[in-house]
């Protein structure tokens, strides 16, 4: 066995370069498929509270190697493996010209070997089974072109095994974080004990490794940490440059949340995975200046650079990445980037990734594979200079769309924040033919049965639009930022008050929400055929003139609704909790036909009458027997 066991190694010595990574430390996922409870809670408070998604898990793989090199002298430790027969500890050296150049072979080993100096620029070690010829673990790399820096005794708290930091105990307040400690090598910093206490008022900085210490000035992670666990520098009030050392390969949640007064670059261009489960690993780093340099990883989490409002440059997304998740480099605040890459990997951008980038001025590509664009995910980034948007053939989802338990495309009509103000310039979306699901006409975002109207472009010059025969639904802000006076509405469309759960503005009804407030519409008009409505004066009332459906936003002057009408329907008169660049009429005239005004339209009115600006004026007709004008202006019922 053991003359099996040489030849094969001699083969492998040539092989180890193409077939096993140069450095491939042991991995335990932070919790991979956890989830976190509160995981949209940072866009709400400052300091939500935690939950238990944030502790590791207790599984680590059986085969799994650890070692240390301090003055070229390795030791490696072999997990539950103590006096396992069958297996072979194999360490390979290399020369610098990074070629193998002698082997050590431990035969039965034991759960700790000294493998003893280290001739070669670097080892690698792996665990071999000698029954079958196969190599039980990735190897891990001995290489180190940094400096050891060992910690001060009893500056630090520990894991079992020596590999953890968990908490910084010393009087510095400059502190250089070792990258060895008794002799262990340190991999990761997480402070595991501290987390498996928490409360539901602890907080991210109290986890951290300074375990809430406002007095920490400095730190510096040294080369060789590899791992960073959930919250562990979170909080920190450090003021100082951030260093990401090249062997940083692992970034749990919160690891940087809070830090306010870090400064300088990002460079996570050796970080393979950022843990998703809570993500926001630099969320409110609102003082990093200097530019961002992102991983190449599957996914890049909820909020990991949301309001990182000081870093410049731009976003550019990796090859490999496939989903940019929600809130990923959002901003409520001051924009950063100036401009944005997607790469061709990409599949899915989540809700709100990209809000408020007002700075981003290159041209958008969405990457062919695209499949789904979640709602606000471009919300506000109002100087990308598009003229055309390509629609890739791979998309299948806009806004708020979704697919079903069974994989199917369930529309659910929210896809307004996508576009609606995003692309100021854009005079015409373009669809391939191939696309199964969307559909250009005549520049025109439609579904592809023309059904639904998703998006029109805000530059697109038109005097009046005719919305297709056929078309049943027009998305919430589908016509906002329109350029046309006249709309025309199908016989096909229904107005409803009634409007999906999922729909921001829901307290008006559908027609109010897709032609929001930025446009300039003064006429809406039906045809004789229409089953539905009537138009007087450019209004939309029911078949019967009962019922009154729209106002259009930007008809001037005084507003008179038709005797006979009896109810204003929910949005009919729309406006929001503030009235942005809205209606433009100065008043409304109420007969006394009208005997019910939903409530919503109540309040619109009489926020209307509340802005000092318009002096919007209620009449209401002096035989009215339903309301009343209050002193104030507002109108309420009898």
């Amino acid at each position: 066995m053991k003359k099996h066991l040489f030849i094969y190694t001699l083969l492998l010595l040539f092989a180890v370069n193409t077939f096993i990574p140069a450095y491939a430390a042991d991995m335990s996922e932070f919790d991979a498929d956890a989830r976190s409870n509160g995981i949209y809670a940072f866009y709400l408070e400052d300091q939500p509270k935690l939950d238990s998604s944030l502790l590791l898990s207790d599984d680590s793989p059986a085969q799994s190697l650890d070692y240390s090199l301090l003055d070229n002298i390795l030791t490696v430790e072999v997990s539950n493996h103590a006096g396992d027969a069958g297996y072979s500890l194999i360490v390979v050296e290399y020369g610098s010209d990074d070629l193998p150049q002698n082997t050590h072979i431990i035969n039965d080993v034991q759960s700790k070997n000294v493998i003893g100096r280290i001739n070669g620029d670097y080892a690698r070690a792996f665990l071999w089974n000698t029954d079958n010829m196969y190599a039980y673990c990735p190897s891990i790399s001995t290489k180190t072109d940094y400096d050891i820096i060992e910690g001060a005794d009893g500056d630090w708290t520990v894991s079992e095994d020596g590999h953890t930091l968990y908490s910084y105990t010393g009087e510095a307040k400059n502190v250089i974080i070792p990258n060895s400690y008794h002799g262990k090598r340190i991999k990761t910093i997480y402070n595991r004990p501290a987390i498996s206490k928490m409360t539901n008022t602890t907080t991210y900085r109290e986890i951290s490794l300074f375990e809430g210490r406002t007095d920490i000035e400095s730190f510096v992670i040294s080369e060789g940490v590899a791992q960073l666990g959930p919250c562990a520098f979170a909080g920190c009030t450090a003021s100082c440059e951030l260093t990401i050392p090249k062997t940083l390969i692992y970034i749990g949640n919160y690891a940087f949340r809070g830090c306010q007064n870090l400064t300088g670059d990002v460079d996570l261009s050796s970080v393979r995975t950022l843990q998703t489960s809570g993500g926001q690993q630099f969320a409110f780093c609102s003082s990093l200046n200097g530019t961002l340099t992102l991983p190449s990883v599957e996914v890049i989490p909820t909020a990991a650079f949301y309001e990182c409002s000081a870093i410049g440059g731009a976003i550019n997304i990796q090859n490999g990445t496939k989903i940019i998740d929600s809130y990923a480099f959002s901003q409520s605040g001051t924009p950063s980037f100036t401009a944005l890459n997607l790469p061709d990997t990409l599949t899915s951008i989540g809700v709100a990734a990209f809000q408020k980038q007002t700075r981003l001025k290159n041209e958008l590509i969405l990457p062919c594979g695209l499949e789904h664009i979640a709602d606000f995910a471009f919300n506000h980034c109002s100087s990308i200079p598009n003229t055309v948007m390509e629609i890739p053939a791979s998309l299948k989802t806009i806004g708020g769309d979704s697919s079903d338990s069974e994989g199917n495309y369930v529309n659910t009509g929210y896809g307004g924040h996508v576009f609606y103000d995003s692309f100021k310039k854009l005079t015409r979306f373009e669809v391939p033919d191939d696309n199964m699901y969307f559909k250009a006409v005549d520049g025109v975002l439609y579904s592809k049965d023309i059904k639904r109207l998703v998006a029109y472009p805000s530059a697109k010059q038109d005097a009046a639009f005719t919305v297709p025969e056929g078309v049943t639904q027009i998305d919430e802000m589908a016509l906002g930022y329109s350029k046309f006076t006249t709309l025309i509405l199908p016989d096909s469309y229904v107005i409803s008050e009634s409007v999906p759960a999922n729909i921001i503005n829901n307290k008006a009804n559908t027609l109010a929400v897709a032609m929001y407030h930025y446009n300039n519409l003064k006429t809406v008009l039906v045809k004789e055929t229409n089953p539905n409505y009537i138009s007087a004066d450019g209004i939309i009332y029911s078949k019967n003139g009962t019922e009154l459906w729209y106002v259009p936003p930007k008809i001037t002057g005084a507003i008179t609704v038709s005797n006979g009408c009896e109810s204003m329907m929910s949005g009919c008169c729309w406006m929001e909790s503030n009235n942005y660049n809205g209606e433009v009429y100065t008043s409304i005239y109420i007969p006394a036909s009208v005997g019910a005004i939903h409530q919503n339209t109540l309040e619109d009115l009489n926020r209307k009458t509340n802005n000092s600006q318009t002096r919007f004026i209620i009449n209401l007709d002096s035989q009215n027997q339903s309301f009343i004008i209050n002193q104030n202006g507002s109108i309420s019922a009898r």
